[in-house]
């Protein structure tokens, strides 16, 4: 980690399928942003570059890098879906950075599965709860697992290592 930076301005490693470089979400100018970092390597902003701010839902989500290492997934770049803002899923380029590519306006928060076929993800509600679906890598052929409850709120997801379980 850098020293000029506390440890309290990071959050959610994801370590790389090679485990050469860790991604992660720290304080860049005072907001958070998108680092992909070489071990013994000095810290690359992914998001300041790119004009892609990283949403504060991030945070609770966390961030996730690809299967095969070529982008990490996060929550950025806003948009309006009726009374609330949703932040929508892209996917940045790793670990050099560039143009983002919007993956899903629908999740807060995702995993891809392991063999990079499907991702499952968090559908966040902060009226209604929460609910957790999986779909194929590109969003379509969706399929909720936990329905939308009221006062559940669920943040993370995780797949097996077999990619058969959530």
């Amino acid at each position: 980690w850098p020293s000029t930076y506390s440890m309290a301005m990071y959050a959610w490693p994801s370590i790389s399928p090679d485990g050469k470089w860790v991604a992660y979400v720290g304080l860049g100018d005072g907001r958070p942003d998108l680092f992909a970092q070489f071990i013994n390597g000095t810290p690359v902003n992914l998001t300041l570059e790119a004009d892609m701010p990283v949403q504060n839902r991030t945070i609770v989500g966390g961030i996730d890098v690809l299967p095969d290492g070529s982008g990490i997934a996060v929550a950025g770049r806003p948009r309006s879906v009726g009374l609330f803002q949703v932040p929508g899923i892209w996917v940045t380029p790793a670990p050099a950075g560039g143009p983002a590519r919007r993956v899903t306006d629908r999740y807060a928060s995702l995993r891809w599965s392991p063999d990079g076929k499907r991702i499952a993800g968090v559908i966040a509600n902060p009226l209604l709860g929460d609910a957790i679906a999986v779909a194929s890598a590109d969003g379509q052929d969706e399929r909720i697992l936990v329905p939308l409850q009221d006062g559940l709120h669920l943040h993370q997801v995780a797949w097996g290592h077999d990619g058969r379980h959530i």
